[in-house]
């Protein structure tokens, strides 16, 4: 004996079985690290007040795929020092000689940017760490070695560029913190 099936206009019927069955098949939806996930991790490193500070700072520079703080932290590294370096290029382009001491953060800024450069900032994942890792260890800063002068007196360009490479450099400390800690 058939069954008789109730009359349902065919918009209705589809958006039931979606309904139905969207459920069973809704995509895995991944989230950045939330507040609560970055200060209960930073409070496990070493320097917890600046991992706090540089993570919260730049809890935009995040993305939904990256969902592991140590994992955010390269993230913002990552994408602070390919700022940096299109601020070090625009200081190159007016002025293409400049003073020891801005020259020295430039050429800084250009090898951290270097070191970072070919990683897939949107879709960092475990294991890339390890090139930038084995390099900031390394890495020996001239910023502001040539710059005997007091902070106050060094040239706005010179504050301006020195404070975006010490910028990087914090994200990276905070980065280096993170995976040598192993806080995950």
């Amino acid at each position: 004996m058939p069954i008789a099936m109730p009359s349902m206009p065919a918009p209705a019927l589809a958006l039931a079985l979606l309904g139905a069955f969207g459920l069973a098949i809704a995509p895995v939806v991944h989230s950045a690290p939330t507040i609560e996930a970055i200060e209960s991790t930073c409070a496990k490193t070493i320097q917890p007040d600046s991992c706090k500070h540089v993570l919260l700072a730049n809890m935009a520079a995040g993305s939904p795929e990256v969902n592991s703080v140590p994992l955010m932290s390269l993230q913002v590294a990552a994408k602070l020092a390919k700022m940096a370096n299109g601020f070090a290029n625009a200081r190159l382009t007016t002025d293409p000689h400049p003073a020891k001491c801005l020259a020295n953060c430039i050429d800084d800024i250009h090898r951290v940017a270097k070191a970072f450069e070919g990683l897939p900032v949107e879709a960092i994942k475990p294991g890339d760490e390890a090139g930038v890792l084995s390099f900031s260890s390394e890495f020996r800063a001239t910023c502001g070695e040539d710059c005997p002068k007091p902070i106050p007196e060094r040239t706005e360009d010179e504050r301006a560029t020195r404070d975006k490479f010490v910028g990087v450099m914090r994200a990276i400390g905070v980065m280096q913190d993170l995976f040598i800690t192993k806080t995950w």
